[in-house]
């Protein structure tokens, strides 16, 4: 019998993380099964010793109803220098459109 490893997925303030790839440097903020997601993409990182961190981080709220078109889908975008203000301000926005 093969046991199950516990996976721990990350989360910030109730909204999971999760990340697309290792390449592409694009992370989603949210559940997907809600009406909004956020799309987070790594625009431009900073090498600090041996770790790379964000610099530069383009947001989009972004609807999860497939029957609209892509494009259309975009409610809110910006750009915010580091990863921790990108997600602080997903954070205020999916509050703001869940509540709705």
């Amino acid at each position: 019998m093969v046991e199950e490893k516990a996976v721990r997925k990350l989360s910030y303030r109730g909204y999971p993380l999760q990340r697309q790839g290792t390449e592409n440097g694009i992370i989603y903020y949210g559940d997907v099964t809600s009406p909004y997601i956020v799309q987070m993409r790594i625009a431009k990182t900073e090498k600090l010793k041996d770790l790379s961190v964000s610099k530069v981080v383009e947001i989009k709220l972004l609807m999860t109803n497939t029957s609209i078109k892509s494009r259309d889908r975009v409610v809110n975008k910006a750009t915010r220098e580091g990863l921790y203000e990108a997600i602080d301000l997903a954070a205020t926005w999916l509050d703001r459109h869940l509540k709705k």
